[in-house]
């Protein structure tokens, strides 16, 4: 046993001198020569490893890259949705600024003091036709006054709230507008039909009128101030034998894509 053991030491000596001796040898350089040899000697084994293990490292760095990749296209889909979005509303402030202008453009010889308001609803039916505008007695807008777009007639508002206005249309089936032809002056009454037409009852027989000829306000009743335009004479139904005629009248704006209209608070 105690053999065993003094064997055991004399080796561990002998490994400690060993690994002495090579760091003194190494030290100096004097295993240079051997170690490049064994270096080549054995670079066919350990290139394929250390290859691998390159190649193990690239792959899960593509995959990290991968995923960061994958944020900045996330983060640059939302960039562009924002930036879509901004340009929309871009667009709608030009628009509603190119109305504004047309508006102010196409006024009635500026006679009139207007306040503008925009549509907040159109009734789609045919049955009350209507829209929803959003100033009221707050803006100094009462029951009775005339509204317009681009200087033609939409209606009358019929009720009032602090902030908004329900307006019913000229082409309302219950409408009636004490109304003339402009280059005669012959006086008719404007009524409205289902189907958002309109028709001039109530004209004098014997009176010439023709397809073409603009239709206006006459201001009679005081419902409506004189000169507003309304719409031009589409067709004429005449009737032998009896003491008035009729015309079918166009309406000159488009009553379901209203988005911009004037209230008529006074004349000047």
């Amino acid at each position: 046993m105690q053999k065993l053991t003094s064997k055991k030491y004399l080796y561990i000596g002998a490994l400690v001198v060993g690994i002495f001796l090579l760091a003194v040898a190494d030290g100096r350089h004097y295993l240079d020569t051997p170690k490049s040899f064994i270096i080549t000697l054995t670079q066919p084994v350990t290139k394929p490893i250390v290859s691998a293990g390159k190649s193990v490292t690239n792959f899960f760095s593509f995959f990290g890259s991968v995923g960061s990749l994958s944020q900045k296209n996330k983060q640059l889909e939302e960039d562009v949705r924002n930036l879509k979005s901004q340009l929309a509303s871009k667009g709608e402030l030009e628009n509603e600024n190119s109305i504004l202008r047309q508006e102010i453009g196409l006024l009635p010889r500026g006679q009139f003091n207007l306040v503008p308001a925009e549509v907040l609803f159109s009734d789609p039916s045919n049955l009350v036709q209507f829209v929803l505008i959003n100033k009221g007695k707050k803006n100094g807008v009462s029951e009775g006054m005339a509204v317009l777009a681009s200087g033609i007639l939409v209606g009358r508002v019929v009720e009032v709230s602090g902030d908004s206005s329900k307006v019913l249309l000229a082409t309302d089936s219950t409408s009636a507008i004490p109304a003339m032809i402009q280059q005669t002056r012959v006086p008719g009454i404007l009524k409205g039909q289902i189907g958002s037409s309109l028709l001039m009852d109530l004209i004098p027989q014997g009176e010439q009128i023709k397809p073409g000829d603009l239709v206006v306000t006459s201001g009679l009743g005081e419902t409506f101030p004189k000169g507003i335009l309304v719409g031009e004479i589409e067709s004429v139904k005449a009737q032998e034998n009896q003491p008035l005629q009729q015309a079918q009248v166009r309406t000159l704006l488009n009553f379901k894509k209203l988005e911009i209209v004037e209230i008529v608070i006074g004349v000047k």
